[in-house]
Protein backbone atom coordinates (compact mmCIF):
# COMPACT_ATOMS: atom_id res chain seq x y z
CA UNK A 1 0.00 0.00 0.00
CA UNK A 2 1.57 3.22 -1.32
CA UNK A 3 1.46 5.90 0.81
CA UNK A 4 1.09 9.86 -0.42
CA UNK A 5 3.50 11.73 0.38
CA UNK A 6 2.59 15.05 2.32
CA UNK A 7 2.95 18.13 0.29
CA UNK A 8 5.57 20.74 1.80
CA UNK A 9 4.62 23.77 3.34
CA UNK A 10 5.28 26.72 1.49
CA UNK A 11 7.53 29.01 3.50
CA UNK A 12 6.71 32.31 3.97
CA UNK A 13 9.10 33.75 6.81
CA UNK A 14 12.04 35.82 5.40
CA UNK A 15 15.01 37.80 6.76
CA UNK A 16 16.72 40.98 5.48
CA UNK A 17 20.13 41.11 6.29
CA UNK A 18 22.94 43.61 6.32
CA UNK A 19 21.30 46.68 7.07
CA UNK A 20 22.78 49.48 8.76
CA UNK A 21 23.55 48.98 12.21
CA UNK A 22 22.01 52.67 12.97
CA UNK A 23 18.74 51.68 11.33
CA UNK A 24 16.09 52.00 13.82
CA UNK A 25 13.07 49.90 13.71
CA UNK A 26 10.94 52.76 12.34
CA UNK A 27 12.91 53.42 9.68
CA UNK A 28 13.12 50.16 8.55
CA UNK A 29 9.30 50.00 8.83
CA UNK A 30 8.93 53.51 7.10
CA UNK A 31 10.83 51.82 4.40
CA UNK A 32 9.21 48.84 3.20
CA UNK A 33 6.10 49.52 5.07
CA UNK A 34 4.38 50.32 0.89
CA UNK A 35 5.76 46.77 -0.15
CA UNK A 36 4.11 44.80 2.98
CA UNK A 37 1.42 46.76 4.30
CA UNK A 38 -1.62 44.10 4.63
CA UNK A 39 0.69 41.05 3.62
CA UNK A 40 2.42 40.09 6.77
CA UNK A 41 1.27 39.09 10.27
CA UNK A 42 4.65 39.13 12.25
CA UNK A 43 7.47 41.14 12.27
CA UNK A 44 10.47 41.70 14.70
CA UNK A 45 13.64 43.86 14.33
CA UNK A 46 17.10 43.78 15.65
CA UNK A 47 19.62 46.89 15.80
CA UNK A 48 23.16 46.28 15.06
CA UNK A 49 25.56 48.54 16.60
CA UNK A 50 29.25 49.67 15.72
CA UNK A 51 32.06 49.37 17.79
CA UNK A 52 36.10 49.27 17.50
CA UNK A 53 36.51 45.19 16.74
CA UNK A 54 33.53 44.74 14.11
CA UNK A 55 30.25 46.10 12.88
CA UNK A 56 27.17 44.09 13.39
CA UNK A 57 24.44 45.20 11.04
CA UNK A 58 20.87 45.61 11.51
CA UNK A 59 18.42 42.31 10.66
CA UNK A 60 14.92 41.92 10.21
CA UNK A 61 12.15 39.08 10.54
CA UNK A 62 9.38 39.05 8.08
CA UNK A 63 6.33 36.51 8.37
CA UNK A 64 3.99 37.05 5.25
CA UNK A 65 0.81 35.69 4.67
CA UNK A 66 1.08 33.86 1.13
CA UNK A 67 4.06 32.64 -0.75
CA UNK A 68 3.18 35.33 -3.49
CA UNK A 69 3.39 37.77 -1.24
CA UNK A 70 7.16 36.67 0.01
CA UNK A 71 8.65 36.15 -3.78
CA UNK A 72 7.05 39.48 -4.69
CA UNK A 73 8.51 41.15 -1.81
CA UNK A 74 11.96 39.85 -2.72
CA UNK A 75 12.07 40.42 -6.53
CA UNK A 76 11.60 44.48 -5.14
CA UNK A 77 14.04 44.56 -2.14
CA UNK A 78 16.72 42.07 -2.38
CA UNK A 79 19.75 44.34 -3.11
CA UNK A 80 18.35 47.70 -2.19
CA UNK A 81 21.04 50.01 -1.02
CA UNK A 82 21.01 52.09 2.41
CA UNK A 83 22.87 55.01 2.48
CA UNK A 84 24.29 55.91 6.02
CA UNK A 85 24.99 59.30 7.88
CA UNK A 86 28.88 59.35 7.02
CA UNK A 87 28.17 57.92 3.44
CA UNK A 88 28.68 54.43 3.62
CA UNK A 89 26.69 52.11 1.49
CA UNK A 90 24.90 48.98 2.97
CA UNK A 91 23.63 46.63 0.27
CA UNK A 92 20.87 44.26 2.13
CA UNK A 93 19.46 40.85 1.27
CA UNK A 94 16.38 38.94 0.87
CA UNK A 95 16.36 35.41 2.06
CA UNK A 96 14.39 32.68 3.88
CA UNK A 97 14.92 33.00 7.74
CA UNK A 98 16.39 29.12 8.89
CA UNK A 99 13.90 28.63 11.33
CA UNK A 100 10.41 28.78 9.70
CA UNK A 101 7.90 29.25 13.20
CA UNK A 102 7.17 32.43 14.54
CA UNK A 103 5.38 32.93 17.93
CA UNK A 104 2.26 32.49 18.95
CA UNK A 105 0.12 35.42 18.25
CA UNK A 106 -3.18 34.55 19.82
CA UNK A 107 -3.15 34.70 23.62
CA UNK A 108 -4.99 31.52 25.54
CA UNK A 109 -7.81 32.71 27.95
CA UNK A 110 -6.81 31.76 31.50
CA UNK A 111 -10.16 29.82 32.91
CA UNK A 112 -10.07 31.47 36.22
CA UNK A 113 -10.11 34.83 34.75
CA UNK A 114 -12.55 37.24 36.67
CA UNK A 115 -13.78 34.47 39.34
CA UNK A 116 -11.10 35.63 41.99
CA UNK A 117 -14.62 37.34 43.97
CA UNK A 118 -15.56 33.55 44.38
CA UNK A 119 -12.44 31.82 45.54
CA UNK A 120 -12.72 31.10 49.06
CA UNK A 121 -9.56 32.36 50.18
CA UNK A 122 -10.41 35.58 48.74
CA UNK A 123 -13.92 35.55 50.18
CA UNK A 124 -12.22 35.13 53.88
CA UNK A 125 -9.92 37.30 53.03
CA UNK A 126 -12.56 40.38 52.41
CA UNK A 127 -15.01 39.08 55.75
CA UNK A 128 -11.93 39.40 58.21
CA UNK A 129 -10.81 43.10 56.28
CA UNK A 130 -14.44 43.98 56.65
CA UNK A 131 -15.06 42.64 60.52
CA UNK A 132 -11.58 44.17 61.34
CA UNK A 133 -9.10 42.93 64.06
CA UNK A 134 -9.40 42.83 68.00
CA UNK A 135 -7.42 45.17 69.69
CA UNK A 136 -3.82 42.56 70.52
CA UNK A 137 -3.28 42.46 74.66
CA UNK A 138 -0.43 44.21 75.39
CA UNK A 139 3.02 42.99 75.96
CA UNK A 140 3.24 42.77 79.42
CA UNK A 141 0.10 40.95 79.65
CA UNK A 142 1.12 38.53 77.08
CA UNK A 143 4.17 37.47 79.44
CA UNK A 144 2.18 36.84 82.20
CA UNK A 145 -0.14 34.91 80.10
CA UNK A 146 2.92 32.34 78.81
CA UNK A 147 4.47 32.61 82.55
CA UNK A 148 1.48 31.20 83.95
CA UNK A 149 1.23 28.40 81.01
CA UNK A 150 4.59 27.32 81.60
CA UNK A 151 4.39 27.58 85.37
CA UNK A 152 1.03 25.13 84.67
CA UNK A 153 2.68 22.50 82.01
CA UNK A 154 6.09 22.30 84.73
CA UNK A 155 3.80 21.08 87.18
CA UNK A 156 2.05 18.26 85.26
CA UNK A 157 4.88 17.44 83.19
CA UNK A 158 6.51 13.90 82.98
CA UNK A 159 10.07 12.74 82.05
CA UNK A 160 9.49 10.81 78.21
CA UNK A 161 11.98 8.99 77.76
CA UNK A 162 12.95 7.83 74.23
CA UNK A 163 12.78 4.74 72.53
CA UNK A 164 17.21 5.59 72.22
CA UNK A 165 17.47 6.58 75.72
CA UNK A 166 16.17 3.32 76.92
CA UNK A 167 18.05 1.59 74.22
CA UNK A 168 21.21 2.93 75.47
CA UNK A 169 20.38 2.81 79.32
CA UNK A 170 19.93 -1.46 78.95
CA UNK A 171 23.02 -1.39 76.72
CA UNK A 172 25.04 0.11 79.48
CA UNK A 173 23.52 -1.58 82.53
CA UNK A 174 24.16 -5.25 80.96
CA UNK A 175 27.24 -4.17 79.91
CA UNK A 176 28.86 -2.63 83.81
CA UNK A 177 32.72 -2.97 81.99
CA UNK A 178 31.19 -0.65 79.18
CA UNK A 179 31.91 3.21 79.25
CA UNK A 180 29.85 6.04 77.61
CA UNK A 181 31.69 6.89 74.78
CA UNK A 182 33.78 3.66 74.18
CA UNK A 183 32.26 2.83 71.01
CA UNK A 184 32.89 4.01 67.47
CA UNK A 185 33.49 7.41 66.49
CA UNK A 186 35.32 10.32 67.89
CA UNK A 187 34.96 9.22 71.18
CA UNK A 188 37.02 5.81 70.65
CA UNK A 189 39.49 7.46 68.77
CA UNK A 190 40.09 9.88 71.66
CA UNK A 191 40.08 6.90 74.60
CA UNK A 192 42.59 4.93 72.08
CA UNK A 193 45.18 7.93 71.88
CA UNK A 194 44.60 8.21 75.65
CA UNK A 195 45.64 4.75 76.39
CA UNK A 196 48.37 5.39 74.13
CA UNK A 197 49.90 8.16 75.72
CA UNK A 198 49.41 6.99 79.11
CA UNK A 199 51.87 3.74 77.99
CA UNK A 200 54.56 5.99 76.24
CA UNK A 201 54.30 7.85 79.82
CA UNK A 202 54.59 4.35 81.47
CA UNK A 203 57.24 3.55 79.31
CA UNK A 204 59.60 6.89 80.00
CA UNK A 205 58.94 6.47 83.84
CA UNK A 206 60.26 2.74 83.96
CA UNK A 207 63.40 4.05 81.45
CA UNK A 208 63.56 6.94 83.97
CA UNK A 209 63.60 4.08 86.99
CA UNK A 210 66.69 1.77 85.09
CA UNK A 211 68.68 4.90 84.89
CA UNK A 212 68.79 6.35 88.13
CA UNK A 213 69.30 2.17 89.33
CA UNK A 214 72.13 2.37 87.27
CA UNK A 215 73.51 5.75 88.39
CA UNK A 216 72.87 4.36 92.10
CA UNK A 217 74.92 1.50 91.31
CA UNK A 218 78.11 3.05 90.46
CA UNK A 219 77.76 5.57 93.38
CA UNK A 220 77.71 2.25 95.69
CA UNK A 221 81.39 0.81 93.73
CA UNK A 222 83.13 3.90 93.77
CA UNK A 223 82.00 4.43 97.61
CA UNK A 224 83.44 0.47 98.41
CA UNK A 225 86.77 1.68 96.47
CA UNK A 226 87.23 4.81 98.31
CA UNK A 227 86.83 2.63 101.51
CA UNK A 228 89.39 0.14 100.83
CA UNK A 229 91.98 2.63 99.72
CA UNK A 230 91.00 3.93 103.32
CA UNK A 231 91.61 0.79 105.04
CA UNK A 232 94.63 0.11 103.22
CA UNK A 233 96.23 3.34 103.92
CA UNK A 234 95.60 2.84 108.15
CA UNK A 235 96.92 -0.43 107.78
CA UNK A 236 99.89 0.85 106.11
CA UNK A 237 100.10 4.07 108.94
CA UNK A 238 99.69 0.98 111.87
CA UNK A 239 102.46 -1.08 110.36
CA UNK A 240 104.47 1.93 110.51
CA UNK A 241 104.01 2.56 113.74
CA UNK A 242 104.97 -0.73 115.19
CA UNK A 243 107.93 -1.45 112.89
CA UNK A 244 110.42 2.18 112.27
CA UNK A 245 111.43 0.09 109.18
CA UNK A 246 108.16 -0.62 107.79
CA UNK A 247 108.26 3.34 107.24
CA UNK A 248 111.32 3.69 105.92
CA UNK A 249 111.04 0.44 103.23
CA UNK A 250 107.41 2.09 102.26
CA UNK A 251 108.98 5.34 101.05
CA UNK A 252 111.89 3.47 99.80
CA UNK A 253 109.28 1.41 97.88
CA UNK A 254 107.41 4.61 96.79
CA UNK A 255 110.13 6.71 95.84
CA UNK A 256 111.60 3.11 93.55
CA UNK A 257 107.55 3.39 92.14
CA UNK A 258 108.09 7.27 91.42
CA UNK A 259 111.40 7.34 89.52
Amino acid sequence: MSSVPKQAKEKTKVIVRKLPPGLTEEGFKGTVDKLIQGKYDWLAYYQGKVSTNKVVFSRAYINFTSGEAVRDFKQRFDGHTFVGSRGNQYRCSVEFAPFQKVPNLTQKKDARDGTIEKDPDYMEFVRVLEEGHGALPSASAQLEAREAAEKANAGSSEVVVTPLMEFLRHKYASNPGMKLGSGRGKGARGGKRAEESQATKSKDRKGGEDKGGRGRRGGVESDTKDAAAAAAAAAMAAAAAVLPGASSTAKGDKGGRGR
